[in-house]
């Protein structure tokens, strides 16, 4: 029987970030998903102030280019500039 799911890990592989099938590790908490050239933006997640939050690619490029997360408010804050290629990434919280 197979298993289907979405599981995060980190760089070095050593480390699960999230696991769709287990309520462990960490919750999404957005997916973006942006055509090439399309405008910045900046989005605030209030909801989740003491949390770390890290971008993960769902690209086959594994790099999340133009995207930055501060903690500068009290919250965790996306910024997205806008860059010349499609890209799509998960914000994962934990």
């Amino acid at each position: 029987m197979s298993t289907y799911g979405l599981l995060v890990r980190n760089p070095a592989n050593l480390q699960t970030w999230f696991d769709s099938r287990a309520a462990v590790a960490g919750v999404p908490l957005d997916f973006i998903n942006l055509p090439a050239n399309a405008p910045g933006f900046t989005r605030s997640y209030p909801s989740f102030s003491g949390r770390t939050v890290r971008l993960v690619s769902i690209d086959m490029n594994g790099a999340v280019g133009g995207a930055s997360i501060d903690y500068s408010t009290g919250m965790p804050r996306l910024t997205v500039q806008s860059i010349s290629f499609p890209q799509r990434f998960l914000l994962v919280a934990s």
